[in-house]
């Protein structure tokens, strides 16, 4: 990550930044806080509160809190937004639906567990999440950012519940995109490629991992979670006002659309 500091572009605004404890998330919630928003970070599991704390003590004072909540538990986003606007205010401007899960499984052998817990956390919670916040957003430049996969439009064998919930996402963008857009908000998804994180490490071989990054055309490499933060905080920004109910991909070129 350069050293140098960015424009605070997002100087007054207060965003959600669901799953940002790690991996993308992080990034996401760090970017945003460097520049200038002030940012409530969710995670899941207590495990995950040091590396949560390690990430605010690495921001501006003040600039960050962090809020446990299981996105599965319909409850959660009302808790989310409750320590928010206690920390912050009653008006959030972005909100960024990352948190997500991956379980490989095949047709064979997935079950309606499986397919559960992917549903309402890859989905459900996207939705529940951002009803809640709805009626906080104050601002009539407010953005909602989901985070996709370009997994979602490739025919990957053994993830079929993953690449389902992701385009569902991409799906729900497109149709908020239209609904909300006389409110002046603006909702978009950013797709990542294969990218350096927890998700990735858990769920790709290795070989996969090399050979995607030897066909993609930008330094042939996979992404960081910088990379994609960067994204994210433009779409978070003024600067991105006209654009709308799109699919981002950014993948360094891997995918093209």
């Amino acid at each position: 990550m350069s050293s140098e500091a960015p424009f605070q572009t997002l100087a007054g605004k207060v965003a959600i930044v669901t799953g940002g404890s790690r991996g993308i998330g992080a990034g996401i919630a760090e970017e945003l806080a460097k520049r200038g928003a002030k940012v409530t970070i969710t995670y899941t599991s207590s495990s995950s509160a040091h590396g949560v704390d390690a990430l605010i003590s690495r921001l501006p004072l003040g600039s960050a809190v962090k809020v446990q909540a299981d996105l599965r538990k319909p409850a959660s986003p009302h808790t989310i937004l409750d320590a928010t606007i206690e920390a912050f205010g009653p008006k959030i401007d972005i909100l960024v639906n990352n948190a997500g899960i991956n379980k490989p499984t095949s047709l064979e052998t997935l079950t309606a567990d499986d397919f559960s817990d992917m549903f309402d956390t890859n989905v459900r919670a996207v939705v529940l999440m951002t009803q809640a916040a709805l009626p906080h957003f104050h601002s009539s430049n407010a953005r909602i950012i989901n985070i996709g996969s370009t997994a979602a439009r490739v025919g990957v064998p053994g993830i079929s519940l993953y690449t389902s919930s992701k385009l569902a996402v991409e799906a729900l963008t497109r149709s908020w995109a239209s609904e909300l857009g006389d409110r002046g908000i603006t909702v978009n998804t950013v797709a990542p490629g294969s990218t350096q994180s927890d998700l990735l490490s858990a769920s790709a071989e290795a070989d996969d991992v090399k050979a995607e990054a030897a066909k993609t055309p930008v330094e042939r490499r996979v992404g960081t979670p910088n990379d994609v933060a960067q994204v994210v905080a433009w779409l978070a920004s003024e600067e991105s006002k006209w654009v709308s109910g799109q699919c981002i991909c950014a993948s360094g070129g891997y995918r093209m659309y």
